[in-house]
């Protein structure tokens, strides 16, 4: 008897940490499902701050575990001002080798949540521009100015923004001349207005 109990127990527990509608539906349904048990709540008074919030790290990270390819890259960038309450999903992700992962890697960069140095080392001449984006993207120190200058003219569109994101963040005034010939000759109008601010830090002192 006191074993059936304590079964009872343990399944009530998990009923009670498992997400309730519509945060569950966010995380496994279809859109129509969720727009109806959105309704619902709405209609019922419970749609209040706690669960908007719960709503969106649901949405969150069902992204981050459906997103593959190119077009999931895409899709991930748009998780950047919710890194914060999706940390642990983030790092999670990261860990894989693909696109996604490297666009999940550049947003813990950018936050300062990972070993950039290691980064750098691991992935300054790997063969995925992706990859490339990130050592870019970590490179940050003094010792890596010829390196991140290099990286102004890679190949890949990802790999220059990021790298002209670096040197915006650090702006050394020893990178000014390639930083006004990208915003000078970049294809790529992004790049191009990266370089040009970029070169204003410098100009303007940081």
């Amino acid at each position: 008897m006191r074993r059936w109990t304590l079964a009872l127990l343990s399944l009530a527990a998990l009923a009670a940490c498992a997400p309730q509608a519509p945060v569950r539906t966010a995380l496994q349904g279809n859109l129509a499902d969720l727009k109806r048990d959105l309704q619902s709540a709405q209609k019922s008074g419970k749609l209040d701050r706690d669960l908007a919030l719960s709503l969106a790290q649901a949405v969150g990270e069902r992204e981050l575990t459906s997103a593959e390819g190119a077009n999931g890259a895409l899709r991930v960038r748009g998780l950047r001002g919710c890194a914060r309450p999706l940390r642990s999903s983030i790092e999670r992700r990261a860990q894989a080798e693909d696109d996604v992962a490297a666009e999940l890697m550049l947003i813990l960069v950018e936050g300062h949540a990972v070993d950039r140095v290691a980064l750098l080392n691991r992935h300054a001449r790997a063969t995925s521009g992706a990859w490339r984006a990130v050592a870019a993207r970590a490179a940050l120190r003094p010792v890596d100015t010829d390196l991140r200058k290099a990286f102004f003219f890679d190949p890949d569109e990802r790999v220059r923004r990021a790298a002209l994101g670096s040197a915006r963040e650090v702006h050394y005034a020893s990178e000014l001349e390639a930083l006004l010939e990208a915003a000078r000759l970049d294809p790529d109008p992004q790049s191009q207005s990266l370089a040009a601010r970029a070169a204003g830090a410098i100009g303007a002192g940081g």
